[in-house]
């Protein structure tokens, strides 16, 4: 077996490699390849990507590595469990703009204004099935469907977007009634109504096209689930304070910034990896 590579991605396509496999956090987790347990045999598709790092293969045993994800997911554990972003309140890392930004993102959770009651509900149950966070009281938790919707109220864009898919106020409704379609077509009644493996099955059906594109009203479902609905779930989700401390990430440091920029070098004032990031965690059946 050819050994890893854990250098950075040098794509030249931004701070996080989606195509990559991901270093720290939730994501990192979600690679069944690092999970335990039997060697699983499988046909591959060589990687088509132009980087200088290996890259996962594909399986066509995708059920079981789903499976085996979600449940490493739900036992996510932070490589900084001591970390804590908002230590740096009073350093250099942190100026008074610095800190009413941070503030104004732990404290403000929006109101609803863009979404039905209904859509609402829905986003919530689909960002707890793509992000979920069961280690953090509804008091805590990333209100991942409040934010979204306000950037929706606001028309706030990112710019650009995949050619197969419409301006995000038209895609979001649209996405959110076809998921709703394809769960009651898959099992015979609403996503909201579905338990959690069900949930995972429509989503992993859109995400490989195997739905019925009448649902879709003119958008690409796979297009939409990993174009729209994922990268928005994530850059959401790691725009918020509270995501920061697991994947050790010190906020914007202004006015400090970052000196140590290369491969394994850190500032001191960074946090501290307790243990290698990709290693996997003991999934023995007896632990609760």
């Amino acid at each position: 077996m050819a050994r890893r590579n854990d250098g950075p991605c040098r794509r030249r396509h931004g701070p996080a490699c989606l195509r990559c496999q991901p270093q720290h956090g939730r994501l990192l987790q979600l690679d069944a390849e690092s999970l335990p347990g039997p060697a699983r045999r499988s046909t591959t598709e060589p990687c088509r990507h132009r980087h200088d790092r290996p890259c996962r293969t594909r399986s066509r045993d995708t059920g079981e590595r789903t499976r085996m994800s979600r449940e490493h997911l739900k036992r996510f554990r932070t490589p900084y469990p001591d970390y804590n972003v908002l230590a740096k309140w009073d350093t250099p890392s942190f100026d008074d703009v610095t800190r009413r930004v941070i503030a104004h993102r732990l404290e403000h959770v929006p109101k609803r204004r863009f979404l039905d009651e209904a859509q609402y509900a829905l986003l919530r149950a689909v960002m707890d099935t793509v992000l979920p966070q069961p280690e953090r009281s509804e008091a805590d938790r990333i209100p991942l469907e409040a934010l979204l919707d306000e950037k929706l109220a606001m028309n706030l864009t990112d710019g650009t977007r995949h050619k197969d898919v419409l301006t995000q106020r038209e895609a979001w409704p649209r996405g959110l009634a076809a998921i709703d379609a394809e769960a009651h077509a898959m099992h015979g009644r609403g996503f909201l109504s579905l338990s959690a493996d069900e949930r995972h099955s429509v989503l992993e059906a859109i995400d490989t096209g195997r739905v019925d594109g009448e649902h879709w009203k003119g958008l690409v479902p796979k297009s939409f689930f990993r174009h729209v609905l994922l990268k928005q779930a994530v850059k959401i989700y790691y725009s918020h304070p509270a995501a920061w401390n697991e994947i050790g990430f010190g906020g914007p440091a202004a006015p400090r910034g970052y000196l140590r920029l290369g491969p394994d070098m850190r500032d001191p004032w960074e946090a501290e990896e307790k243990r290698r990031p990709q290693e996997a965690e003991d999934l023995s059946e007896d632990e609760t």
